[in-house]
């Protein structure tokens, strides 16, 4: 999942959340930001990686995204 979250300056940049398909192997952040930026504009391309057990889900199913990103709002 790839989520658009305000940055410490105030701008937005995007951040994605990768599960892993084997818990043993987490993610290479900058190997998934190369290979992605092999098939996407560079403002497409995350700017971080934050590895994930799995993604959160509201109780109809959805992508929980306030528990991603730890937001209350």
């Amino acid at each position: 999942a790839v989520l658009a979250q305000d940055s410490r300056l105030g701008d937005k940049q995007l951040v994605a959340y990768v599960v892993a398909e084997r818990a043993d192997a987490p993610p290479n952040a900058a190997e998934l930001r190369r290979h992605v930026a092999e098939a996407l504009p560079a403002y497409m391309v995350p700017v971080e990686c934050v590895p994930v057990d799995e993604l959160p889900r509201t109780p109809n199913g959805k992508l929980d995204r306030r528990a991603l990103t730890g937001s209350g709002s």
